[in-house]
């Protein structure tokens, strides 16, 4: 039988759908860290098998993601788009003639996610990029340090006091 802490966890950690809908808004960069987290909690609620279902997750590829957070930013763009291609089968099958404006409107609406997508993935890129320059200048203050480090290494060796910085 669970103990309080173990009751309240539960009553305070999100469903399992929540949790991954929640993953799956997350820019890719950050839900491996963020599905191990969650993961975590379930287990800590005693929620074991759900947390091994989220681990069990994986990341989303950019493409994957972009249709994702459409779906979260404009779900009434995408079931438009759904809605069209169904229309423009329909068409083809009953009035040819028809067809052709059907198809040209599904390319449009098309058009319209492929270019909202697209600048979500920019968004996602400069992130990449800002994210990328950071890790750049920390590798660079740790490859200093340990120069540093080994210069007083060798001047204690030595017997003598290292530079001040």
């Amino acid at each position: 039988m669970p103990g309080p802490a173990a009751t309240i966890a539960r009553a305070f950690t999100p469903n399992p759908r929540s949790v991954v809908s929640e993953l799956y808004a997350l820019p890719p960069a950050e839900f491996t860290r963020a599905r191990s987290a969650k993961a975590s909690a379930l287990a800590q609620a005693g929620r074991t098998a759900e947390a091994r279902e989220v681990r069990q997750l994986r990341r989303p590829a950019g493409a994957l993601w972009a249709v994702n957070r459409l779906a979260h930013v404009d779900p009434r763009g995408l079931a438009d788009f759904v809605a069209t291609v169904a229309r423009v089968r329909r068409t083809q099958l009953g009035d040819p003639r028809a067809a052709a404006d059907a198809g040209r409107r599904q390319r449009a609406e098309l058009d319209a996610l492929v270019d909202r997508a697209g600048a979500l993935l920019g968004e996602l890129a400069r992130d990449a990029a800002e994210l990328a320059q950071k890790l750049a200048a920390a590798r660079a203050r740790v490859r200093e340090a340990r120069r540093a480090s080994k210069t007083a290494a060798a001047s204690a060796r030595k017997g003598r006091r290292a530079p001040d910085r």
